[in-house]
């Protein structure tokens, strides 16, 4: 007879008890199943008649339990066959992958990141570190970030002599601003912007090289 949708009546008349029986008794061992989620009632608690009937069907309809819409499975579970697989997929279980997924990226971004940053960290600060020290005219502090071959050349009064006269037209060195860091195993390159008392700037690239752990400035100070 397959699925009905009224109350126990054929053609005006009640039908018999025993066929109503029967209706109640096969309707409840016909279980009707969520795609999205896989909450299962039996036909009759939905509603339903499903009597004399065989073989899995589809309904299209809401689910009690998540409120997905979707072509819920019919089945009855005496007969053997499993119901086949929903062809929507879990919706929670997708968000959650998403999600999962999401986040390590994230971690995996802010790690590669950090990485970069602690790695460039070195040979900016060393830059900063001296540009300060000639802003404040600590000669032998700014010859303390030279480079081994450099402080060898340039001594702190040396030092001094060259940045007056490289201030002579603009005035006293006011501030350094890094722009890019360029960092390979031993050396470093840090360009930037060096500006000055009375407003003029200019752009500026400073070598550096590793040595015993520390960053130095290998380029002309």
């Amino acid at each position: 007879m397959g699925d009905t949708s009224g109350g126990q009546r054929r053609q005006g008349r009640l039908l018999p008890r025993a066929w109503a029986a029967s209706m109640e008794a096969e309707s409840r061992e016909w279980m009707v199943r969520c795609p999205s989620c896989g909450y299962e009632r039996s036909v009759w608690d939905s509603g339903g008649i499903r009597w004399k009937a065989s073989g899995t069907s589809r309904q299209f309809r809401r689910c009690p339990n998540c409120g997905q819409r979707g072509w819920h499975i019919v089945y009855r579970p005496r007969d053997g066959a499993a119901p086949p697989a929903s062809s929507r997929p879990n919706m929670r279980l997708v968000l959650a992958l998403a999600g999962g997924g999401a986040l390590l990226a994230a971690l995996v971004l802010a790690g590669v990141l950090f990485a970069v940053f602690r790695g460039t960290a070195g040979p900016r600060d060393a830059t900063n570190s001296y540009f300060a020290a000639v802003i404040a005219g600590d000669w032998p502090g700014a010859q303390g970030y030279l480079s081994a071959a450099q402080r060898a050349r340039v001594t702190p009064a040396g030092l001094q002599a060259t940045w007056a006269a490289r201030e002579g037209a603009n005035g006293p060195a006011a501030g350094f601003s890094v722009r890019g860091t360029s960092v390979k195993t031993t050396t470093a390159r840090v360009s930037g912007t060096l500006r000055y008392q009375n407003g003029a700037s200019e752009s500026r690239t400073v070598q550096l090289v590793k040595e015993g752990g520390a960053w130095k400035i290998a380029s002309s100070p």
